[in-house]
């Protein structure tokens, strides 16, 4: 097993560096300013972008309730950091972003290649009328604040498709960090397939409540954790994979994925229970005694009452495998009712300690 899992590292890994020496040919050369379209302000009617030119977002550019941004293949969109450029589909906007595998969207940073890096603008925001499992929620940071969830589980909006958000996770406000793609109540009949994330400042992708399915995703030397599910949410996440820069660690630890039913570990409904299958998650330690940052920590951190199913996956590389919450009506009961599974996944370790396979806070595993 383990001869497999360094054969699939090399494999993986090859080919992400090989796509690095090509970041000059693969991320967009920034534009001058005059050939700029600037996106700031609000949307509420339908804008359809043009992918010969090149686009700015300034500021928080939201699409409103009955907008709707068309974004064709081959789209290059820039953030802009002093304004802390983000896109946001309010509840009831919409956003058709479809690319093609040869013509992707990308939304990038402004900066040219050795000046880019994480946080250099926000990131792409869909909230929708989804349930979520609290009430009166809203994206931190965002000003004025805008609200998501509602009663709605097939709520529409809008496509993801073969698209690349890059650089992203600005600081909103103090300690606020943005996401690269946020979901938060986000229903059923949304399409998001074929999203990649690379160099986040925060958490690649993450799901507050909402009940909307992805596939197809990779997130690429994230700085918090690569899939991080919270609020109630109930969708289902198929064909993940994350790659790790081994010394990009936020300081309040980073996982491969974390879940949550809530802050305070309630009971509150719709409990967190996503199904995620076939992901593949490579931690920062690809061999022993190799360096790295001190704050990974767990590959897998199912906690705070969720009740996470995970199937047919081959993950791990942190110095932990899977910590699941233990405790009286905690996470760990999910999993001896019934409520949630692991079916069929392999966890490599290479730390030499059987006790950090599994951990499992105040006596349960």
């Amino acid at each position: 097993m383990k001869n497999a899992w360094k054969t699939a590292v090399a494999l993986l890994m090859g080919s992400v560096f090989i796509a690095c020496k090509k970041k000059s040919e693969t991320t967009p050369a920034p534009a001058s300013s005059s050939e700029l379209v600037v996106l700031e302000g609000e949307l509420t009617t339908e804008k359809v972008l043009d992918a010969t030119k090149k686009y700015l977002i300034k500021g928080q550019y939201i699409v409103r309730a009955g907008g709707v941004l068309r974004i064709p293949a081959g789209t290059i969109l820039f953030g802009d950091r002093a304004s802390k450029g983000t896109l946001i589909i309010d509840r009831g906007g919409k956003i058709y972003a479809e690319g093609t595998p040869e013509k992707p969207i990308v939304f990038t940073s402004k900066f040219g290649p050795g000046e880019r890096d994480r946080g250099d603008w926000g990131g792409v925001v869909i909230l929708g009328r989804a349930p979520v499992n609290s009430a009166n929620v809203t994206i931190e940071g965002i000003t004025p604040p805008l609200e998501y969830g509602g009663t709605d589980p097939e709520d529409d909006s809008g496509v993801l498709r073969y698209v690349r958000i890059e650089f992203c996770g600005v600081a909103l406000t103090p300690n606020n960090e943005i996401n690269g793609l946020t979901l938060g109540g986000v229903g059923r009949k949304t399409q998001i397939d074929h999203v990649q994330v690379s160099y986040s400042g925060d958490d690649s992708f993450e799901w507050f409540g909402g009940t909307v399915d992805a596939k197809y995703l990779v997130a690429y030397a994230g700085w918090d954790d690569d899939f991080d599910v919270d609020l109630g949410y109930s969708g289902r996440v198929q064909f993940g994979l994350s790659i790790r820069d081994p010394f990009g660690a936020d300081q309040s630890g980073s996982n491969g994925a974390e879940c949550d039913n809530d802050p305070a570990g309630s009971a509150n409904t719709p409990l967190t229970a996503p199904v995620f299958s076939n992901l593949t998650l490579l931690g920062p330690i690809h061999k022993r005694g190799a360096s790295r940052s001190a704050n990974f920590q767990n590959t897998l951190h199912f906690r705070r009452n969720a009740a996470v199913s995970l199937a047919n996956s081959i993950v791990g590389g942190y110095p932990r495998g899977v910590q699941i919450d233990g405790g009286s009506g905690s996470t760990a009961g999910h999993y001896t009712a019934g409520r949630a599974i692991l079916w069929r996944n392999v966890l490599v370790m290479d730390s030499g300690s059987v006790a950090n396979l599994y951990k499992g806070e105040r006596g349960n595993t």
